[in-house]
């Protein structure tokens, strides 16, 4: 499995982006979850595997059938799946994961949180030490924080302060695809305010 040292200037750039994308629905980024496999019994080879999982297979799955589940009472959809997550080994194996989430559903997805975390990577030693679950009120010191694995060399220009965050083996950072590139131009196309402009 291919390993890399740093979050490269590309995919930061990326990821901030991403981040400071304001939906045309007015959905914003609102919770920050700190992940560490380290306390369970995932091996560090494929804790980015095992988070790639637990967001496609689990959380995904999860809103999309709230969604529907709404539309059938005749409210409105939440939509898609709106999140971002950045993978770190330093300390252990650590997730920085922001998402989307409606109020009415979150005390729901912090009792299915820990229950898909055990299915997929076993069970959980220390639940306070696991997850982390905090209220995003500044999205771009979040942002910046997050890509703190950046390389020294790409951090100065987008205002990082880098800390060394080890090897990573796998996916190291991942977006959404209603925070991606298309979705981004296409909300541009409709008139929506754009996010701010970034060094490439």
């Amino acid at each position: 499995m291919v390993g890399s040292r740093y979050i490269s200037g590309k995919q930061a750039t990326a990821y901030l982006k991403a981040m400071l994308h304001d939906r045309e629905n007015g959905q914003k980024l609102n919770l920050s979850i700190t992940l560490n496999f380290a306390c369970t019994d995932s091996a560090a080879g494929s804790a980015s595997y095992a988070m790639q999982r637990l967001v496609s297979d689990r959380f995904n799955r999860w809103f999309r059938y709230q969604s529907v589940k709404a539309v059938r009472k005749g409210k409105a959809p939440y939509g898609p799946a709106i999140y971002t997550w950045v993978a770190e080994s330093k300390g252990g194996k650590h997730f920085h994961w922001c998402l989307y989430m409606p109020e009415e559903l979150r005390e729901e997805f912090e009792k299915k949180l820990p229950k898909w975390i055990e299915n997929i990577v076993g069970p959980i030693k220390d639940l306070g030490g696991c997850i982390n679950i905090k209220e995003i009120y500044g999205v771009m010191g979040v942002a910046r924080y997050c890509m703190k694995g950046i390389s020294p060399i790409q951090a100065g220009r987008r205002h990082i302060r880098p800390e060394e965050q080890g090897i990573v083996y796998g996916k190291r950072v991942a977006i959404s695809r209603s925070l991606g590139k298309k979705a981004r131009a296409k909300a541009l196309e409709a008139d929506v305010k754009p996010p701010l402009k970034l060094a490439a």
